[in-house]
């Protein structure tokens, strides 16, 4: 199995076992898809996430980043962002992490505060850029 391989398949474990512990029958927790998906598609993909988690080791991802919050001009959703990417400058109310610490990553403000409250009431749960 090549590199690509194995952390594709680590990925893959992992969301069977979020889902299998906080999802429940016909509700992932996490949608995983390995797959490209046209403009359209990625657009209601970005706008129905409550949280996008982009987390590169160092600069890069901005797009992805960038991209998710413009599907949110309402202010709605929560981006956790690597403090290594370019963008986290650029969107000042993005819940900054560092990817080479999980704890980091767990303890982000915006993982206590859209944890608390039901599903349906998590829009909007997390500002975007400076007003």
């Amino acid at each position: 199995m090549t590199i690509t391989g194995e952390t594709r398949n680590m990925v893959e474990q992992a969301v069977g076992r979020i889902n299998g512990r906080f999802g429940s029958l016909g509700s992932q927790v996490v949608l995983y898809q390995h797959q490209s998906f046209d403009r359209e598609r990625l657009v209601k993909l970005y706008a129905t996430a409550d949280i996008m988690l982009v987390t590169p080791f160092k600069d890069g991802m901005n797009l992805v980043a960038k991209e998710y919050v413009a599907c949110h001009g309402d202010g709605s959703g929560a981006l956790v962002l690597s403090e290594f990417a370019g963008a986290a400058e650029e969107l000042s109310e993005a819940f900054l992490c560092n990817p080479f610490d999980v704890e980091s990553i767990k303890s982000s403000s915006c993982w206590r505060h859209c944890r608390r409250r039901p599903r349906r009431s998590r829009r909007g749960c997390c500002g975007w850029l400076s007003r």
